[in-house]
């Protein structure tokens, strides 16, 4: 029975983690029942050929895991471009495509912006957007010929398809997270990086006469290697899964150097200064300030409660491990 082994772990890996005993168990027996009732037919054992024929007659490991779905949906637009067999898959690979097209895109744009090449929010935004909609219509293009050749689609019963593991449900949402992590951490790296070189980007020309003040060149080194670590966590726990125990201490270590490079700036002052001697309005300037000193201490309090919970949660997993 090596033959219907191979098939059932075949349709289970396109199936949810939740359903895929209860539904392997069904499919074993009913398959188990068609070949005893087939050989009690011939009066003897079925042959290897035989078994594959059974197999080969009762579908392909995706369409066969779509039947015993339901309500997974679809995508329609005038008619069913994608059905039920396909749809699952498809939305995990539209995850993964665009989430690794943002990444790539926002690394892009930094180094654009490290060499003088600067956007506008607008430009970016559209561009970005631009990206997303030609990702969307290439791969629902692919899925839904894919979807229109599925019936007839040729397979192996000795070998039958398996779905990749990055796409299978339970096993995308860690490159998912950490897809976004990264994405969110080069973005903030990104809008500070054209807060404290262009300002005038985002707020456009008001912000001419002001720049940030001398205290800002002090926690550029910490910032840069806190924010490389928070790079590199998401990145070693699909790397090394068995780090992963370690993220929960490397996440506390974040918050805590967070915290210290936010009390160092709430200490301080003088946050922002004029570019120019007279280039811009005093009063503006204190009112600036002044926005700046409630702020670093509003961010000081939240980063004290962020490190409170990843402390408590990490305190928690501690005595939760066996010794």
């Amino acid at each position: 029975m090596e033959l219907l082994e191979r098939y059932l772990v075949a349709v289970r890996s396109f199936l949810p983690p939740a359903q895929q005993d209860d539904i392997e168990e069904e499919l074993s027996a009913n398959l188990h029942a068609q070949m005893e009732d087939r050989a009690a037919a011939l009066g003897r054992p079925l042959t290897e050929s035989e078994q594959e024929a059974i197999i080969q007659q009762h579908g392909h490991p995706m369409v066969v895991a779509a039947r015993y779905q339901a309500h997974q949906g679809g995508l329609v637009f005038g008619r069913q471009l994608i059905g039920p067999a396909l749809f699952p898959m498809y939305l995990r690979v539209l995850w993964v495509t665009m989430g690794v097209s943002v990444a790539i895109y926002l690394l892009v744009r930094v180094a654009l912006v490290v060499a003088g090449n600067a956007m506008t929010f607008d430009e970016m935004l559209n561009t970005a957007l631009v990206q997303l909609v030609i990702q969307f219509a290439v791969v629902t293009g692919i899925f839904a010929v894919a979807d229109n050749y599925l019936p007839a689609m040729e397979w192996d019963a000795r070998r039958p398809p398996v779905m990749p593991a990055i796409f299978r449900q339970g096993q995308l949402r860690p490159y998912l997270q950490a897809i976004v992590e990264i994405a969110v951490i080069v973005l903030c790296c990104y809008g500070l990086w054209l807060l404290f070189t262009r300002p005038s980007l985002l707020f456009g020309a008001a912000a001419d006469p002001y720049q940030p003040g001398p205290i800002w060149q002090q926690v550029v080194w910490p910032a840069l290697a806190i924010a490389l670590v928070s790079i590199a966590m998401p990145i070693i726990t699909l790397v090394r899964p068995v780090w992963a125990r370690a993220r929960p201490v490397l996440r506390l270590a974040v918050d805590v150097a967070v915290l210290g490079v936010l009390v160092y700036l709430a200490l301080g002052s003088q946050w922002v200064v004029l570019a120019h001697a007279g280039s811009g309005s005093t009063s503006a300037l204190t009112t600036i300030n002044a926005v700046m000193f409630y702020s670093l201490r509003g961010l000081v309090i939240g980063t004290v409660v962020v490190c409170l919970l990843d402390g408590w949660k990490l305190l928690r997993q501690t005595r939760k491990r066996p010794a």
